[in-house]
């Protein structure tokens, strides 16, 4: 299996293992960054080494018959998706590009674990205003990842209420170590 599915890629290995599964979603590359936008979605040189690109990947899950669900995270971390809007991938059916939300940052500046997150007037990441929702309002979007390690509840609740005033779904999902009631999925000795 591995290895056959190595010489394969693994997009179509995937692509073959779960094509008959309902409730089987494939996330094809999880936040590809400083990369150009062409690059994100054709592929090419990225400083030393060549991406292959959103459409290989969707065509490789495709053409090994998968036609569940799959999700094409955004660039930038998955906070941008602005690339999607006039250009989509091709043959997108049952496509959800996929935004992430974590509130770590304002402006630049790492934002302090002792108080609840505000930038610019706003419990959310005030990008999600110009870089997904003109997305939201043209392509099937899901916030597919948000979370903070702080114990303040409307560092959850805002990017919830983001997403459910723009029509779409979210899954929360953060994976660090600390206590529960900060809202990390593992505990402070690094356990589910």
């Amino acid at each position: 299996g591995e290895a056959e599915g190595c010489k394969r890629g693994w997009d179509t290995a995937a692509g073959q293992r779960h094509q008959g599964g309902p409730y089987v979603g494939i996330d094809l590359y999880n936040e590809p960054t400083n990369i150009a936008w062409s690059g994100w979605r054709d592929g090419g040189p990225v400083g030393t080494y060549i991406a292959v690109g959103m459409q290989k990947l969707l065509d490789g899950v495709r053409s090994a018959g998968f036609t569940g669900l799959v999700f094409a995270s955004g660039n930038a971390w998955g906070n941008d998706l602005s690339g999607v809007v006039d250009t989509p991938l091709q043959n997108d059916q049952n496509v959800v590009y996929a935004a992430h939300m974590y509130p770590f940052s304002c402006d630049g500046v790492i934002f302090p674990p002792t108080a609840a997150y505000s930038c610019a007037g706003k419990q959310y990441v005030p990008l999600f205003d110009t870089q997904i929702a003109p997305a939201v309002a043209k392509r099937a979007v899901v916030l597919s990842e948000f979370g903070t390690n702080r114990a303040f509840a409307s560092d959850v609740r805002a990017p919830i209420h983001w997403a459910e005033s723009h029509n779409i779904g979210w899954v929360t999902w953060l994976w660090c170590n600390g206590k529960t009631s900060d809202f990390c999925l593992l505990t402070p000795a690094g356990r589910p």
